[in-house]
């Protein structure tokens, strides 16, 4: 008598726990298919950022490609007028001191995004690293003396292995930095061998920077604040510095005390196959390293 209800019973429940299980089939292929579908957007809109931020390089280095012609013919006119005119002199070298910031902003545009788009190459070579800060010094002792700061480029004979123009704008963008933050004091550009490689510092007298801070200076459109106010740039300067140095495989390292000031410093590859440079090095690295005082 009681087989059938039983059965009956067992049946239901069947039924009901196959629904559930159902139910249960449904939701997780729901869910997975929403989790490929969320998957797929969001690989899709990384993608389209991806696009967007090449495309805003791209354009960026066009644009700054195209302001360098117009920007040539006012140095030449600035040029001019100066020799045409000596009694302007004081408007003229303005005048240039602002053509190069122009020039100096273009530069880092340009090489932010060669390195935003992975186009941005090292063409390494053997050179004399004396070139270089004579340019160094060229561009900025006016500049650093007008704020009445101490300027110091020591020389050196080395001979490195690294892309020229790359580690000049690295160097350049250092120096830049230390002459724009500080107001009294001096900058020190100093160069001496250590071990392989050449070690080139920047120091300066300035503020300092906080510990906090080490790592976001490197970082793109981080702007410090300068001493007593003024320009603080476009932040693009150290990220360039940063970025460079992991291209040309050159140590980049930070010291700074608040309050004293930072030094910044490259730890550049010598030329090995100069023989006669590097037994001169030898000797020299024997005296006592420049301590940077200003």
């Amino acid at each position: 008598m009681l087989a059938y209800p039983v059965m009956v019973g067992s049946a239901v429940e069947m039924l009901l726990l196959s629904f559930a299980l159902a139910d249960r089939i449904k939701a997780d292929r729901e869910a997975k298919e929403l989790a490929l579908s969320m998957g797929l957007r969001a690989q899709v809109k990384n993608q389209e950022a991806e696009r967007q931020s090449i495309e805003k390089s791209r354009f960026l280095a066009a644009v700054s490609h195209d302001l360098r012609q117009p920007l040539f013919a006012m140095g030449l006119a600035t040029e001019s007028l100066r020799a045409r005119e000596p009694a302007h002199d004081p408007v003229v070298l303005q005048m240039k001191s602002a053509l190069g910031s122009a020039n100096g902003l273009l530069d880092s545009i340009m090489t932010t995004a060669r390195l935003e788009t992975g186009s941005l190459r090292a063409n390494r070579s053997n050179f004399s690293i004396q070139p270089l800060l004579d340019r160094v010094d060229l561009t900025f002792e006016l500049q650093a003396r007008a704020k009445g700061l101490r300027w110091v480029v020591t020389p050196s004979i080395a001979c490195v292995h690294s892309d020229a123009l790359l580690l000049e704008r690295m160097v350049s963008n250092l120096v830049s930095n230390a002459v724009r933050f500080i107001q009294s004091g001096g900058v020190v550009v100093s160069c001496r061998p250590s071990g392989s490689c050449l070690l080139l510092q920047v120091w300066d007298t300035g503020s300092g920077i906080d510990s906090a801070h080490h790592e976001a200076i490197f970082t793109e459109y981080f702007r410090g604040e300068p001493e007593t106010g003024g320009d603080n740039g476009v932040g693009l300067g150290l990220f360039i510095v940063k970025n460079c140095a992991a291209i040309l495989e050159i140590a980049l390292s930070l010291r700074s005390v608040p309050g004293r000031g930072s030094c910044f410093s490259l730890r550049i590859p010598l030329d090995r196959s100069d023989a006669q440079g590097q037994a001169v090095l030898a000797d020299l690295q024997q005296s006592p390293p420049t301590d940077g005082s200003v």
